[in-house]
């Protein structure tokens, strides 16, 4: 049955999906090279449509992320892949009085995102793009217009894909202004600002 349901004055209604033919396009919108920005593009479903991105057409991608900007891995963990052996082997490389579990864990979940991040660009580096990776909070639009100004080092900026996002999925009751404000500011502020650093790039796809 249907997943979204809404009610209105005159009643119940639904979104129905219909057969359509696709309309092909004279040719690609962007052309190899042009510098592509992407939010959100590191990780998660932004980053499989990147992959998509590099490989049709070899683009420069900037990744603008929340994450910090990936660092090579040391020496002890690159062949580390089970989750409590890394925790060990964070133990075993700590100084001084142990860190507590919920130190080892952020410490953790901070390698496998930096590990996560790098095997992203590297797919994205075989799939023929150059990449380039900020971190970047992209409600903060001076911080924007700073990574965006070292794109245009590698070319004129042609494109944006706002793939970044916040989840914080509550029943309605349970929400906070504050919740309310971080996933709705990162959409919309955070376009607002990638608009506001590229209203001078003649943009052909956004």
């Amino acid at each position: 049955g249907p997943t979204e349901v809404g009610l209105t004055p005159e009643g119940r209604s639904f979104v129905d999906l219909i057969e359509a033919s696709l309309t092909a396009q004279a040719g690609p919108v962007l052309s190899p090279g042009e510098v592509v920005v992407v939010t959100g593009g590191a990780r998660g479903v932004t980053a499989a449509c990147s992959e998509a991105l590099a490989a049709a057409l070899r683009p420069t991608l900037l990744i603008l992320g929340r994450s910090p900007e990936p660092q090579p891995e040391p020496d002890w963990l690159r062949d580390l892949t089970d989750e409590a052996a890394i925790k060990r082997a964070i133990l075993g490389q700590a100084k001084g009085k142990p860190p507590t579990p919920r130190a080892i864990g952020e410490t953790y979940r901070l390698y496998m995102t930096n590990r996560e991040v790098l095997a992203a660009i590297d797919r994205l580096e075989d799939a023929g793009a150059k990449v380039l990776y900020r971190s970047v909070d992209i409600r903060d639009c001076a911080a924007v217009r700073r990574a965006l100004e070292e794109a245009r080092r590698l070319g004129p900026i042609r494109a944006v894909v706002h793939g970044a996002g916040v989840i914080a999925d509550k029943r309605i009751e349970d929400k906070t202004p504050a919740l309310f404000d971080e996933v709705f500011d990162t959409k919309v502020a955070g376009l607002r600002s990638l608009l506001a650093a590229t209203s001078g790039d003649g943009l052909k796809a956004l």
